[in-house]
């Protein structure tokens, strides 16, 4: 027997509701076994589509759950605000090795630093390739580093494959300028902005027009490599081999809060469904409303707001159960009674 039950799915972004099909009794056959699944997981340097909305929805969260910080700056004596930093890695020399090897070498060091030295928790990072061949890394995390800290060790870790020494051959010097750090906090649409850096889809590479004597310039869209002109004056990034992308562990377990919508959790989506009728998009079986957490809050839909904040703490500040035996070290011990405790020392 087949129960549709309305169901409730809040992002930080946007919000759905849809049909759930609760299965009761005995079925042969299984949903899922109408889904073919992958037989590969080599992504070929294309950022599939699943993949794109993983990372989106990962900004989203990022943004959510990081706060405004406030710092001074050295010898100005400004305070400036700022809530996320994005960070640009790049090697100091010609690439010498693999795409895999300088990952886990050298990416992997530096995001272990990341969490152990600057208690950094909150991540995304993104692999793409420079003009020059070089691979390069898009890190956005939520922990102020100042640039000259960044760089002296992305510089030493670099050294284990021998880049910075290849670096001071070629021109001599040894403080190659290998990072670049910007503070974000005043770009309108920031889930747009660092979504175009972190979700390009490039199917293996990305093709820039370029004038004849070869000084790129801007266009208005990205053009595509099978234009016969364009393609002779097109410069073109070679695909990424490997994993393009990666969440910290946090990240990576925020998804959505979902709940069977009831009582005042109806009453406010049927509210925002008859107010604001063109932010509300129907698909087939579910419905999208396009409100953030904000947003929800100032329309006064404090069931929703509940249900969200309820998650993200669930998720953010896991209640975890404590054992039996630590349990008995940890309890009070109940005093007895006076003349119990009598009895016992006598």
């Amino acid at each position: 027997m087949l129960i549709k039950l309305p169901y409730v799915s809040i992002k930080p972004n946007y919000f759905t509701t849809y049909i759930h099909h609760d299965c009761t009794g005995d079925h042969k056959t299984s949903r899922y076994e109408n889904f073919k699944q992958p037989t590969s997981n080599v992504t070929h340097g294309i950022m599939s589509n699943k993949a794109n909305k993983r990372v989106r929805l990962a900004i989203d969260w990022l943004i959510n759950i990081s706060k405004e910080k406030q710092l001074t700056k050295k010898g100005v004596r400004t305070n400036f605000t700022y809530k996320l930093n994005f960070v640009t890695l790049t090697l100091s020399s010609k690439q010498r090795h693999s795409d895999n090897t300088i990952k886990s070498v050298l990416l992997n060091q530096f995001l272990t630093e990341l969490r152990t030295k600057y208690q950094c928790t909150n991540y995304i990072w993104r692999a793409e390739s420079q003009r020059n061949g070089n691979i390069h890394f898009h890190i956005c995390t939520d922990v102020f580093i100042p640039w000259r800290v960044l760089r002296t060790d992305w510089n030493r870790i670099q050294e284990k494959l021998g880049y910075v020494s290849s670096f001071t051959e070629r021109t001599g010097k040894v403080d190659p300028n290998s990072t670049d750090v910007h503070s974000i906090n005043q770009i309108k649409n920031l889930s747009a902005y660092l979504a175009k850096y972190c979700t390009k889809n490039a199917k293996g590479y990305v093709v820039m027009a370029t004038l004849a004597n070869d000084k790129p310039f801007k266009p208005s869209s990205w053009l595509t490599y099978v234009h016969p002109v364009l393609k002779a004056k097109a410069t073109f990034y070679r695909q990424i081999h490997g994993k393009l992308w990666g969440l910290s562990q946090s990240l990576s377990q925020l998804k959505s809060a979902t709940k069977e919508v009831a009582n005042r959790i109806e009453d406010e989506i049927e509210f925002l469904k008859n107010r604001y009728k063109t932010r509300v998009r129907y698909v087939d079986r579910a419905c999208v409303f396009f409100f953030n957490v904000n947003e929800l809050i100032t329309a006064k839909c404090n069931a929703l707001v509940a249900l969200f904040n309820e998650y993200k703490e669930s998720v953010i500040y896991p209640r975890c159960p404590i054992p039996d035996f630590v349990r008995k070290t940890i309890e009070p011990v109940k005093k007895l009674p006076i003349y119990r405790q009598l009895a016992v020392n006598f």
